[in-house]
C-alpha cells in the first residue's frame, strides 16, 4: 500500500471534512474526554477556511486510492519560511506511518524551505510527539499556558543548510 498526494477540489470537501471531524474527535475524546475540535471543525468551515485560500496549497492524502485525510501548507517563495497549516489522518488510519511518509513528501517537494512552522494544542500529545518527535519540530513558544484548552505550542523546524557546489569544493 502507498501513501500518495493528491491535488485537493473544493469538490472533495464534504468527504474530508467526515474524515476531519472523526479525526479531531478522536484526539480530542482522548485528550479532553469529549469530542470537539477547533470552531468550524465539524461544518466544513474550518476546512473551507484552510483549504479554500488561495495563499495554500493543500492535497489530499491518499492510501492506494482510498482517501485517508489531508494536508494544507502555504509556501513562500520569497522568505522561503512555510507554514503546516493543518494535517490530518483519519483516526482508522493513525499510527500507521501515513502521516510521517506524507510530511517526508513535502519535506522533499518543497525543498528550498529554510524553515517551517506550525502550532499545536498543546493537551494533544498525540500531535505533539508527531510533530516534535517524528518531523523534528521545536516548541519555540507557547501561547495562553494556562488554558487547558486554549495553550497552544508553537514550533519551528530549520532545514539544514544546502551547500553550493562552488563551497563545496576544497581550494588547493
Amino acid at each position: 500500500m502507498m501513501i500518495k498526494l493528491s491535488t485537493f477540489k473544493e469538490e472533495h470537501l464534504d468527504a474530508l471534512n467526515q474524515i476531519m471531524k472523526r479525526a479531531f474527535d478522536e484526539d480530542s475524546l482522548v485528550h479532553l474526554t469529549k469530542t470537539g475540535g477547533p470552531i468550524g471543525y465539524d461544518n466544513g468551515e474550518l476546512l473551507k477556511k484552510i483549504f479554500v485560500n488561495e495563499k495554500n496549497t493543500s492535497f489530499l492524502i491518499l492510501r492506494d486510492t482510498t482517501l485517508i485525510g489531508g494536508v494544507s501548507i502555504t509556501v513562500d517563495q520569497k522568505t522561503n519560511i512555510n507554514v503546516l497549516n493543518m494535517i490530518f489522518i483519519d483516526s482508522n488510519e493513525q499510527n500507521s506511518g501515513a502521516a510521517s511518509s506524507v510530511w517526508k513528501a513535502l519535506e522533499k517537494k518543497f525543498n528550498n524551505a529554510k524553515v517551517w512552522r506550525c502550532q499545536s494544542n498543546l493537551y494533544s500529545t498525540k500531535n505533539m510527539n508527531f510533530l516534535i518527535n517524528k518531523c523534528g519540530f521545536r516548541c519555540t513558544r507557547i501561547k495562553n499556558p494556562k488554558s487547558k484548552m486554549d495553550a497552544m505550542c508553537i514550533m519551528d523546524k530549520w532545514m539544514p543548510k544546502k551547500l553550493d557546489n562552488k563551497e563545496d569544493k576544497v581550494n588547493e
